[in-house]
């Protein structure tokens, strides 16, 4: 009877081993299978994506044909422009040209009155200052040089002020 019953248990065993064979095989095959699905799925997802890409493809070809109506617009503007530089009203350049001397002759003639005002506050501190009045003789002369400095660039804003005053 024990050799009975270790038979039946023997054949239980590879009865179950089977079952667990075919339960182990079966998810294996589902597992294939919900892998094919959802290869077949993605590359529906694909297909159905290639329509947006076309879209966008017709697009960009559009935008490239607006770029190259603009380009064309713009290498014709650049042609206009060239040759109006060649006849630009000369009397305006001139008036201009007048209107920024005297701009510049007055800019000098501030920056004269700074240098001056600038110099004599030194002085005024230095001289209240004990052992100071050494760094107004050092630098008294810096402040007179841009001073003519400033006269020698105003000199030449007049020269070309009147050299343009005289041409009108």
């Amino acid at each position: 009877m024990d050799e009975a019953l270790t038979l039946r248990a023997t054949a239980l065993k590879k009865k179950a081993s089977l079952i667990g064979h075919g339960v182990i095989g079966f998810l294996v095959i589902n597992l294939i299978c919900l892998g094919l699905i959802g290869a077949m799925f993605s590359s529906l997802q694909a297909m159905l994506a290639m329509a947006p890409a076309q879209a966008l493809i017709s697009q960009v070809h559009d935008k490239e044909l607006q770029f190259k109506d603009i380009d064309s617009q713009t290498r014709i503007n650049r042609n206009e422009l060239n040759t109006l530089e060649g006849s630009v009203d000369h009397k305006t350049s001139e008036r201009d040209i007048i209107e920024m001397t005297d701009l510049i002759i007055g800019n000098e003639q501030d920056i004269q009155l700074f240098y001056r005002l600038l110099k004599v506050n030194i002085y005024l501190l230095t001289s209240q200052i004990n052992g100071s009045l050494s760094w107004f003789e050092i630098y008294g002369h810096e402040i007179d040089r841009a001073i003519l400095r400033s006269q020698s660039r105003q000199l030449q804003a007049l020269h070309v002020r009147r050299f343009y005053g005289q041409v009108n």
